[in-house]
């Protein structure tokens, strides 16, 4: 925060100058978790830059993410197409990724080190971890993309990792599956 300084958070990154980082009910805002990821207080979590209106003066540019960050973000908002998580989130350059499921944060990485985690149309295993959940335990999960069974009762975590890998089927490997 005080490396990004605040003048250049409320002057070059935020939509609106007045932004906080913590929000209510003492959540840390978007702008925040951007700060962390990606090194600027952007508001948004879509690709580049979106402008509304069509006059010059009018108009108003809402800032998203410039370039392929170096952890991720999946949201399970956007499960119900409340926001739109762009590639360069959901495809960073390690295979980390942040997730806000519901009102907190957790973990995913890859396990396997295999291909390009930008690439979201192969099986993989991943390694999910919530401090809130069971502390200390981390999940093993294997997503198939394309293979998702017409009886599926889906859990939040499945529904976010479906943000990224569409359609995929998920197996909770040696562990019960997560709600």
């Amino acid at each position: 925060l005080m490396s990004r300084g605040l003048k250049n958070i409320r002057e070059l990154d935020a939509d609106d100058a007045g932004c906080t980082m913590i929000g209510a009910h003492g959540y840390c805002t978007q702008e925040l978790v951007n700060l962390f990821v990606v090194g600027r207080a952007f508001t948004n979590v879509f690709d580049g830059s979106k402008r509304l209106g069509e006059l010059k003066g009018d108009a108003v540019v809402l800032q998203g993410i410039h370039k392929r960050s170096p952890v991720g973000f999946l949201s399970y908002h956007e499960h119900f197409k409340d926001i739109e998580v762009g590639s360069r989130l959901k495809g960073p350059q390690s295979a980390v990724w942040i997730m806000c499921c519901e009102s907190h944060y957790s973990l995913l990485f890859q396990s396997d080190a295999m291909g390009d985690p930008k690439d979201s149309t192969f099986a993989t295993d991943l390694v999910y971890f919530d401090p809130l959940g069971r502390g200390t335990e981390m999940f093993r999960i294997r997503v198939r993309p394309g293979e998702l069974p017409e009886s599926d009762t889906t859990s939040v975590i499945e529904r976010t990792l479906r943000t990224k890998w569409i359609g995929a089927a998920v197996e909770w490997i040696g562990c019960e599956r997560l709600l």
